[in-house]
C-alpha cells in the first residue's frame, strides 16, 4: 500500500512538471515572435532569431548529461531556469538583433538543460524505493505533452494577435518573474523529498 501510494505521488509530480514546462515553452513561441515584431524586426529577420534557439538547444544537450552527474539534477534544473530568466532580461534591457539572438540561444541552452533532468530524476525517485519503471506513467506523459504542446500553441497564437499591451517592459517583467517562481518550485519540491513519504 506504501508502495502504492509512493508511485502514486512520484507520478503526480512528474505529469505536473511535465505539463507546466511543455506548456510554458510552447506558449512563448507566439509571444516571443509579437515582441520582436513591435520592437521593429520584420518577419523574415525574425525566422533568423528564432533559429537560434535550436542552436541553443544542441549546445545545451551536449552538457546536459554530465552536469547532471557532475553537480546533481537538481541544481541542472535550477541552472537551467536561470539561464531562461537571463534569457529575459537580455529581452528587457537589449532591444535589437544581436541582443535577440543572443536570448534566443540562452533559451533554447535552457531548455535544453531541463530536458531529459525531470525524467532522469524520477527514474532516480523510483529506483531509490525500489519501483519499478511505469509504462503507463510514460505514456500519460506523452498524452501531456501532447495536450500542454497544443495548448500552449494556441496561447501563443492567441496572444500574437492582442495589442502591443503584451509587449511592454512590465510584462517583460512579468515573464522573468514567472521563470524565477519557477526555480523556488523547482527547488522546494525537489529537495523537500520528504513530501513523497508523508
Amino acid at each position: 500500500m506504501k508502495v502504492k501510494s509512493i508511485n502514486f505521488k512520484i507520478a503526480v509530480l512528474f505529469l505536473a512538471f511535465t505539463a507546466v514546462f511543455t506548456l510554458f515553452r510552447s506558449s512563448m513561441s507566439g509571444i516571443f515572435s509579437l515582441f520582436y515584431a513591435r520592437n521593429g524586426i520584420l518577419n523574415v529577420n525574425i525566422s533568423s532569431i528564432k533559429s537560434f534557439q535550436n542552436i541553443g538547444i544542441m549546445v545545451g544537450l551536449l552538457p546536459a548529461g554530465w552536469l547532471a552527474d557532475r553537480i546533481g539534477r537538481l541544481k541542472v534544473l535550477a541552472l537551467s531556469s536561470i539561464v531562461i530568466a537571463s534569457s529575459f532580461l537580455i529581452l528587457i534591457l537589449f532591444r535589437n538583433f544581436l541582443f535577440f539572438s543572443l536570448a534566443e540561444l540562452l533559451y533554447g541552452i535552457g531548455l535544453a538543460l531541463n530536458s531529459g533532468t525531470l525524467i532522469a530524476y524520477i527514474t532516480d525517485l523510483q529506483e531509490s524505493n525500489h519501483i519499478s519503471p511505469n509504462s503507463q506513467l510514460m505514456g500519460m506523459q506523452v498524452i501531456i505533452l501532447n495536450l500542454t504542446t497544443l495548448i500552449g500553441g494556441n496561447i501563443g497564437t492567441w496572444l500574437f494577435a492582442i495589442d502591443v499591451a503584451f509587449c511592454n517592459k512590465r510584462y517583460c517583467t512579468h515573464l522573468v518573474c514567472t521563470d524565477w517562481l519557477r526555480i523556488i518550485s523547482s527547488v522546494y519540491f525537489y529537495c523537500d523529498k520528504s513530501f513523497i513519504f508523508f
